[in-house]
């Protein structure tokens, strides 16, 4: 009898404690034997291993939220800079692996051949050793998704790539709101310390690897935006159609896109993985246009993830993706319509 496997959920309703826990244990283990491998770690001696001694600071690092550095990234940073960057690489690896493992049994409870070709395919990814040779902390915003709402903090370590998985529930956005309010009281207008830091006369030209639409142009705006109306509500579509939007995007900002090979098996995940691949490495040439290929992946997460999506009754008969965006479009107005009736 053929399995008929079950959704994956779109959110996490609940904190998910014992994938957080495994996560953050799993790294602490893996720091040791990563110690051993001499990564250079840019990013984490330049911006992060040099924190301010006291909790709370105005914006140490205009670059970042200014609750990144004093208070999520502290335990890390005490650190001597290499082993603060081996227990960030340590972390970055366990929760890209074991969130793609997580996905993948909850959506082939079943089945466990799509789960660990799922590691398998993400722990060789060039995007995952990126991160770690630069050291930077992309992986860790997992931990926050997995742990929402109470990971907020965490998930908007970047906000601008993560952010938009809040749309997702109303209670995720409501915290998310919240948390960012309480920022402001806290740290004052600390985005307008970030947009005055990107927009300095003496700021350096831009960097080569920069594809958001800041450098490429505004044309993926209005697409990312009716991808976004149409996520249903999955985090990680929402994700994927937030990099179409946001106009600061590096190629391994995609790796938080990663743990969507738990999320399909067989063809579509082989395929999955060469498109991530691919695309991002060609987005490191300085061609404008092999930039704007380059979000080939996160579209291709985004169809990938859709419910029931074929690819061949779509070619056969495109009338069902028409209907299927009326029917989302017509969903959004009677919800928004119903909410704003009295009773």
């Amino acid at each position: 009898m053929t399995e008929t496997p079950r959704p994956a959920p779109q959110t996490w309703r609940t904190p998910d404690w014992r994938l957080t826990l495994v996560m953050l244990i799993g790294g602490l283990l893996l720091a040791l034997p990563l110690s051993r491998i001499a990564f250079a770690g840019h990013d984490w001696v330049a911006y992060f291993s040099e924190t301010p001694d006291p909790l709370y600071t105005p914006q140490p690092n205009p670059s970042y939220p200014p609750w990144v550095l004093p208070l999520v990234l502290r335990p890390l940073t005490v650190q001597p800079p290499r082993s603060g960057l081996a227990l960030v690489n340590g972390l970055t690896l366990v929760c890209l692996t074991l969130f793609t493992y997580r996905l993948a049994r909850l959506q082939f409870p079943q089945q466990r051949a799509p789960a660990l070709a799922g590691v398998l395919l993400v722990a060789l990814n060039p995007l995952v050793w990126m991160l770690m040779w630069l050291g930077t902390v992309d992986g860790l915003m997992l931990l926050g998704l997995a742990a929402l709402p109470f990971g907020v903090p965490l998930l908007l370590l970047k906000f601008h790539i993560s952010g938009w998985a809040l749309l997702g529930t109303r209670r995720d956005l409501l915290w998310g709101l919240a948390w960012g309010g309480l920022s402001l009281i806290l740290w004052g207008l600390w985005p307008l310390n970030i947009l005055t830091a990107y927009n300095r006369p003496d700021q350096p030209p831009p960097h080569p690897l920069l594809m958001g639409w800041q450098t490429t142009g505004p044309l993926f705006i209005l697409p990312g935006l009716v991808l976004l109306l149409l996520s249903n509500r999955d985090p990680f579509r929402l994700i994927a159609a937030g990099t179409f939007i946001t106009p600061y995007l590096m190629p391994y900002h995609f790796s938080i896109l990663l743990p969507a090979l738990g999320r399909v098996r067989g063809w579509k995940q082989v395929a999955l993985w060469i498109i991530s691949l691919i695309f991002p490495v060609m987005s490191g040439l300085a061609s404008l246009d092999l930039k704007r290929v380059s979000f080939v992946f996160p579209l291709a997460v985004w169809l990938l993830l859709a419910p029931d999506w074929r690819p061949a009754q779509l070619w056969r008969d495109p009338d069902t993706l028409l209907n299927r965006i009326r029917a989302t479009l017509y969903g959004l107005f009677t919800r928004w319509r119903t909410s704003h009736v009295h009773p």
